[in-house]
């Protein structure tokens, strides 16, 4: 068994990819998973509800202005704190897994109208398209 790895002192503030295919299946405007730098198991304050908004605002604005590519995947670091090793960092698949492990993941679905499920969603409550739970 591999030993886990070090944690940089600086990891990225969010990252967010972008499931363009899950947009155009149900009709959002913007769908995607965003990891969130804040512990798993922390409550979001009103600071940190605060900083999430800001950041779905922040990646709803920039799809509606034809700025996200469908296969976006954004990595934002702490302001004034981008190390000089970034692209190492974000390129480091099992170290961005063990740090995605133990942070805050947000399904992000935006839309104009209502709810409605996806094909993700009802995979991730264990629904298969042909009704069978989690085959």
């Amino acid at each position: 068994m591999t030993e886990a790895k070090r944690m940089p002192k600086v990891m990225p503030e969010f990252v967010f990819e972008r499931l363009r295919h899950i947009e155009i299946e149900a009709g959002y405007i913007l769908a995607g998973t965003l990891i969130v730098d804040i512990p798993k198991g922390k409550s979001l304050n009103k600071r940190r509800q605060r900083r999430v908004n800001q950041i779905l605002q922040m990646l709803t604005d920039m799809v509606q202005s034809g700025q996200m590519p469908n296969d976006a995947m954004i990595y934002c670091w702490p302001p004034g704190q981008t190390p000089t090793n970034a692209d190492a960092i974000t390129d480091d698949e099992s170290l961005m897994t063990q740090w995605v492990k133990t942070r805050m993941a947000i399904g992000v679905r935006a839309g104009n109208d209502g709810f409605r499920a996806d094909s993700d969603m009802m995979r991730q409550l264990g629904y298969s398209p042909s009704g069978d739970p989690l085959h």
